[in-house]
């Protein structure tokens, strides 16, 4: 898979756990004593967060095979 593809589906992974997230969010907001929702919260978070340290990594990798 090339490095470009890598990057659309990586924006796709980003904006579907911001979409989690953001539900987690709301189900947080209205019933706060459902601790599974911190949970899943936290690991969509640290899934973003991941998917950005890698595309920094690739984008990166990118520039210098340019």
């Amino acid at each position: 898979m090339s490095d470009q593809n890598k990057l659309r589906w990586q924006i796709v992974l980003i904006i579907v756990m911001a979409l989690f997230a953001i539900w987690n969010l709301y189900t947080i907001f209205m019933k706060p004593n459902v601790l599974r929702h911190y949970g899943w919260l936290g690991i969509s978070i640290a899934i973003i967060a991941g998917t950005f340290v890698i595309r920094k990594e690739i984008k990166k990798r990118m520039n210098q095979e340019k």
